[in-house]
């Protein structure tokens, strides 16, 4: 009975907060739910407050990039727009240059070719000075254009060599029979046929090709009027003593001085540019006449080019050497019926000057034109590139607005 009664107390027996244990074990149960919920419920709002704050953070960092790209392309567009002004301004001032610059020439080229035949027909005495005018002008004009294009070793051609000679002798060495020998025999031989050979246009309004022209049949052109054009054989051979009692000339003689002087610039040629300067040349820092008649691939084809290479790149240049000797011999041969007979001498040089003016009509037609055109293409083309990308630029930009009104709804 005892027993019974203390379990019976025991079962019943509060705890101080007036719970059996049961009602404690219950109780506990909903505290730990609350405590987990509250944890739960933190944790929610932790990562709420980490995902705005990594929300915020792409933002700001969206924005950022956005300003960046943004001001790279109003710094592009600015610099495109720049360069497209400056290309506008440019072709339009280079067009104004040109065009003055290529009148000008044209009224030089005109005036020349109507003034040289008047004095030679009127005052064929001043043909030698007026030759020697524009031989001073237009050599070391071309000289220093040259220069300016790595192209200056052209002007150590025999051509240029002549000319010099030609000058020296009408004003230093009027006398020297010799040498005015060989200077009427290569001014009518291989200068003169060099036009053919190189094609030398009357372009009139190109002052570089006018120049070439001008090496190549004034010198001739001088010496013609004072064979047979100065009006006082007395005055004349006063003047240049080297005509008197010359009227005719020996073959032998003829071709042995125009040999010795083209001798000496061969020579001279072979050690200071061929040789001298064989480094540059080969590698295609300086342009030669023989480097661009047999490197250029406009003239890998040519006659010219196959004979030289017969025997191999590496003799070539010695080729090259052969056969223009032999283009000199075949050229002067001639030239003692030219100082012989009046009439076969000025048919000559009209036949010259009519090839250049056919070169001349054929650059007008089939070249001039073309190239004008291509410029025109060119530059509209890079005219049109430019608004292109400018265009492109805006349309980049506008894409980059879009993202950020996205990026703004999205947070």
């Amino acid at each position: 009975m005892a027993t019974d009664q203390d379990d019976s107390i025991c079962e019943w027996e509060s705890d101080d907060d007036g719970y059996t244990s049961n009602d404690l074990n219950f109780f506990d149960l909903i505290d730990h739910v609350s405590n987990a919920l509250e944890s739960v419920t933190g944790q929610i709002q932790k990562g709420q407050k980490e995902l705005l704050y990594k929300s915020q953070e792409f933002k700001d960092k969206t924005t950022k990039a956005w300003h960046t790209q943004r001001a790279q392309l109003e710094r592009r567009r600015a610099k495109l727009q720049t360069r497209l002004e400056t290309l506008h301004t440019r072709f339009t001032s280079d067009q104004k240059v040109v065009r003055i610059r290529d009148k000008v020439s044209f009224v030089v080229g005109v005036g020349n070719a109507c003034l040289s035949p008047w004095m030679a027909a009127k005052y064929p005495e001043w043909v030698p000075h007026w030759y020697t005018l524009q031989a001073l002008y237009l050599i070391p004009l071309r000289f220093f254009i040259y220069k300016s294009r790595s192209w200056h070793y052209f002007v150590y051609d025999l051509c240029y060599f002549v000319n010099v000679l030609t000058v020296l002798w009408l004003y230093v060495f009027p006398s020297s029979q010799w040498l005015f020998i060989s200077l009427f025999c290569l001014t009518h031989g291989p200068i003169a046929w060099a036009i053919i050979a190189w094609r030398n246009s009357f372009v009139f309004h190109s002052m570089d090709k006018v120049t070439s022209l001008f090496i190549h049949i004034f010198p001739p052109f001088a010496l013609y009027t004072v064979r047979w054009l100065h009006p006082d054989i007395g005055a004349r051979n006063a003047q240049y003593p080297a005509l008197e009692e010359l009227e005719t000339l020996d073959f032998t003689r003829a071709l042995q001085f125009s040999l010795a002087v083209y001798s000496v610039w061969q020579l001279l040629y072979y050690i200071f540019i061929v040789v001298g300067r064989r480094d540059k040349v080969e590698k295609g820092l300086r342009a030669t006449s023989y480097s661009w008649l047999l490197n250029d691939p406009r003239n890998q084809g040519g006659l010219f080019s196959r004979v030289a290479n017969t025997f191999g790149p590496k003799n070539k240049v010695y080729m090259f050497m052969l056969l223009q000797g032999l283009y000199a011999v075949l050229t002067i041969v001639p030239t003692v019926l030219y100082y012989r007979y009046f009439w076969l001498n000025t048919a000559f040089l009209v036949g010259m000057f009519v090839t250049s003016v056919w070169n001349g009509a054929s650059y007008y037609i089939d070249v001039f034109s073309r190239q004008y055109t291509i410029e025109l293409e060119k530059l509209q083309k890079e005219r049109k590139e430019i608004k292109r990308e400018i265009d492109d630029g805006t349309v980049v930009a506008s894409g980059d607005e879009g993202l950020r009104n996205r990026v703004k709804m999205e947070n």
